[in-house]
């Protein structure tokens, strides 16, 4: 009997310990099994069961008024109508008051000089298009939500056939304004302009032309001339440009620099270096606007010269330099093109930010084809004046010529 029960024991151990370690041979088993025990075991604490009875008695148990307020105060109390009376009392104490705000449309807040809105393509007065189609304003926008279409005229001159604005991707950023050369597509101060679909706010050439004849008058004050400084635009004057046909001048590197009321070619020239002059005073001033750099890059200011007047000062950039003339020194101020900081042009009048009575274009350095190099880039050019450029000497330098 005992060796029975012994081996018994010995046959049913083994399976035991099989048991055990079916539960502890897996590392991962063994890092997942907790190493101590619920702190409960079995069902809850008693006192935890009293205050599970506490709550729900004291969620089913009703009100009691016996020592409260009245029967009509207690409905009012259940059915928030004493709440309703109380606010209603606010609104007709806030009713006989003066008011606050500003009575909107009728009455509207002051508006920045700067602000920027809603965009409008301007016209002359005659009622032509101002756009010249050069596709500046589509090339400098960040956005890219302007697409221009364009084609030629009988006379030559390009007008667009397609002007879209994408009010949807516009960031009012202001570069289009800032980059076209006739002031045509400006951003007004309009701020009330919201749409019902998106469609609306997918802007053509006709409804642009449509805000700017609505807004001329307002545009037309807002525009204010610009002093020239580092990448500005500047106009010779407060008149507009013509009817005919304008003349739109690139840099080598296909930076916008000179809009004009002519082609260079019909501009006399200097006959000392060539250089078209574009005359700012007497009875016909030319009409344009220069894109130029007061500040070159890596200029170096020039030394006074021996015997050179005080005047030849480099100036407040450095741009001033004195060359030497015959009979005398001249003193020139010299601009350029604010991307590649290219000499384009220079005048012969001291004063810092001011137009000199002659602003002459150096040979070979502008092109009427954006990207395209001009027949005078390279050599000497052929001088054919085509009339005497008539200036006075400075007043700084009285030995200047304008020869």
């Amino acid at each position: 009997m005992s060796f029975a029960r012994t081996a018994v024991a010995s046959v049913a151990r083994p399976a035991v310990v099989t048991r055990r370690a079916a539960f502890s041979s897996s590392p991962a088993a063994l890092l997942a099994t907790p190493q101590t025990g619920p702190t409960h075991v079995g069902r809850a604490p008693r006192h935890a069961d009293q205050i599970r009875n506490q709550r729900q008695q004291q969620a089913v148990q009703t009100p009691d008024y016996s020592h409260g307020p009245s029967a009509l105060d207690k409905a009012a109390g259940l059915f928030f109508f004493s709440e309703i009376v109380r606010g209603m009392g606010v609104v007709l104490e806030q009713f006989f008051r003066p008011p606050y705000t500003i009575m909107y449309p009728f009455e509207k807040g002051p508006v920045s000089s700067r602000f920027r809105g809603e965009h409008a393509l301007r016209r002359y007065a005659s009622g032509e298009e101002r756009c010249i189609a050069c596709k500046l304003c589509e090339a400098i926008c960040p956005a890219q939500a302007i697409t221009i279409e364009s084609e030629a005229r009988e006379d030559g001159a390009r007008r667009t056939t397609r002007y879209d604005i994408d009010m949807t991707k516009c960031i009012y950023c202001g570069y289009c304004q800032e980059a076209c050369p006739v002031d045509a597509i400006v951003e007004s101060q309009n701020t009330e302009y919201t749409t019902e679909t998106r469609e609306e706010l997918l802007y053509n050439k006709e409804k642009l032309l449509a805000n700017g004849d609505r807004m001329e008058a307002e545009l037309a004050a807002a525009l204010q001339p610009k002093g020239r400084g580092r990448h500005a635009i500047v106009q010779s004057g407060e008149e507009n440009f013509g009817d005919d046909r304008v003349h739109v001048n690139y840099c080598l590197c296909g930076e916008f620099i000179l809009v004009v009321d002519a082609p260079l070619s019909a501009c006399p020239r200097r006959p000392a270096d060539g250089s078209f002059a574009l005359v700012n005073t007497g009875s016909n001033p030319r009409i344009y606007k220069l894109n130029v750099s007061e500040q070159g890059k890596d200029l170096v200011t020039p030394s006074t010269l021996p015997g050179a007047p005080a005047a030849g000062a480099a100036g407040k950039h450095g741009n001033g330099v004195l060359v030497n003339r015959e009979g005398g020194f001249e003193f020139q101020r010299r601009l350029f093109c604010p991307r590649c900081q290219l000499q384009v042009a220079y005048e012969t009048r001291p004063g810092e930010g001011q137009k000199g009575d002659v602003t002459f274009i150096l040979p070979g350095a502008l092109s009427d084809v954006q990207n395209k190099v001009p027949s005078e880039a390279f050599g000497e050019p052929a001088v054919t004046p085509a009339g005497p450029v008539a200036t006075e000497p400075s007043p700084a330098t009285p030995a200047a010529t304008a020869a």
